[in-house]
């Protein structure tokens, strides 16, 4: 099923139909890559967790999608359809340029709405400080940050230092192979976000 808001953005919810989810996970692709992307994980990880992929809608003459190119705006906008689908525990999953959305997302529930994450999943993407993210802000959540490894995209320091966003709990996991783990390591990838999560009380 998929939602499309007005501002641009459009959300494809992967839900099993006979069996309810524990857990809710937003995830936000690479801004040059489709939702489709995370249909193998959904599917692994449900009936107990049941999944949100963003799309971004709309491309500019370079190619990049619209709207990325203000990132503060783009997550405002998927802060607004988020909000939509607190019902259940909700946790984010960030890969490469969407893991700096997906924190920004983070950031805005929980200081606006008060609203505490389940988990912050990050994957092949340097941390923050790494791309001048402003310095004292940090989640409270747990953050989970994944990478390849040798990793072309980001030295695992680099994905180590995720750590310094959040001042609770942090994760570093480490999958073998450079490129493409999240589609042919998909299910080591699921098994870690429902140990992740269904660790978790409710």
């Amino acid at each position: 099923m998929y939602v499309t808001s007005p501002s641009g953005i459009s959300v494809h919810r992967i839900y099993c139909t006979t069996q309810s989810a524990k857990y809710r996970l937003a995830c936000f692709p690479h801004f040059t890559d489709a939702p489709l992307d995370f249909h193998r994980l959904s599917g692994l990880l449900l009936p107990g967790v049941e999944t949100l992929a963003f799309q971004y809608i709309g491309s500019l003459p370079d190619g990049t999608p619209a709207h990325i190119r203000d990132v503060e705006d783009l997550a405002d906008q998927a802060l607004r359809t988020l909000l939509e689908w607190t019902d259940l525990p909700l946790a984010l999953f960030g890969h490469r340029s969407g893991a700096y959305l997906a924190l920004r997302v983070a950031e805005r529930l929980e200081e606006e709405y008060g609203f505490g994450l389940a988990s912050l999943f990050v994957a092949d993407r340097a941390a923050p400080h790494e791309v001048g993210h402003e310095e004292g802000r940090q989640v409270g959540c747990r953050v989970v940050a994944l990478t390849g490894v040798p990793s072309q995209r980001a030295e695992p320091d680099a994905v180590g230092a995720w750590r310094n966003v959040t001042t609770g709990p942090f994760d570093l996991e480490a999958f073998r192979g450079m490129n493409g783990y999240l589609d042919y390591s998909s299910s080591e990838v699921a098994n870690l976000i429902h140990d992740q999560l269904l660790s978790l009380p409710l």
